[in-house]
């Protein structure tokens, strides 16, 4: 019966931990986002829906997730 326990706590714990890993992941990816879309909007001057918009067809046209994408050289050189 311990044993069960024990293992039932261990696999909690080891879900639990790449959870908190993932969410940790998914907050840097936002800010990295977030950063993009301000350097869009200010350079297209757009809102911050249009922003996120031409962000994601640019990582699509790319085949990059938005995260990794370079938006400061990308919105040089092209227009929404």
């Amino acid at each position: 019966m311990l044993r069960r326990v024990a293992l039932a706590n261990a696999a909690l714990y080891s879900s639990t931990a790449e959870l908190a890993q993932q969410l940790q992941q998914a907050l840097q990816s936002r800010a990295v986002i977030d950063q993009a879309k301000g350097i869009i909007m200010a350079e297209l001057r757009c809102n911050p829906d249009d922003a996120f918009t031409y962000l994601t067809t640019l990582s699509q046209d790319q085949n990059r997730r938005s995260a990794t994408s370079p938006p400061r050289s990308s919105v040089a050189t092209q227009q929404p």
